[in-house]
């Protein structure tokens, strides 16, 4: 894909809505955070509301890897998401100093330094704003077992009986009295 593609000019946008369809985005991601099984295909509208906003439409498709929070195990995690977001330039020089107080309507505002659209740095933000906050590879997984290690997925765990009892085992009696 060409790079001009992924960074459009508020200049090259009219006051009618342009189409833009992207099959096979590769997005840069933090490793730690997910990674990608395959491409992010985003179909989206530009469109010039003044000179210096812009009227974002998209659906994005993806699939995440994400790492299950209780057996580490990578699972796939398909994003299927629209957003509608304003892109604006600040004609403002200390924008940045302002105090802000932000409505609802004002979250989907996106602050640009140039007037250019970057719709790589646009999918990378609403990747991350679709992670789950609680990442699980299933509703029923039942971790990995603190003494061995082993995930109770695929195998029982035989040191059950070997625990060690708790320091706050003691809190426990305390309570039933």
């Amino acid at each position: 894909m060409a790079p001009d593609k992924i960074k459009i000019p508020f200049s090259q946008i009219s006051t009618t809505p342009q189409r833009y369809c992207l099959d096979s985005l590769g997005i840069e991601t933090e490793k730690e955070s997910f990674g990608l099984q395959g491409t992010v295909s985003l179909s989206c509208s530009l469109k010039k509301k003044s000179a210096t906003r812009i009227l974002l439409q998209a659906t994005m498709r993806a699939t995440l890897l994400l790492s299950c929070d209780r057996c580490l195990q990578v699972y796939p995690n398909k994003v299927d998401s629209n957003f509608r977001l304003i892109c604006e330039v600040n004609i403002s020089e200390h924008w940045k100093l302002k105090d802000i107080d932000l409505s609802a309507c004002d979250l989907d505002i996106v602050q640009l330094v140039e007037p250019v659209v970057d719709l790589e740095e646009i999918v990378r933000q609403q990747l991350y704003l679709s992670l789950p906050q609680r990442q699980l590879c299933n509703e029923n997984c039942k971790g990995i077992c603190p003494e061995c290690g082993v995930d109770m997925n695929i195998d029982p765990c035989h040191c059950r009986g070997d625990r060690q009892t708790s320091p706050f085992a003691v809190l426990g009696v305390l309570q039933k009295k």
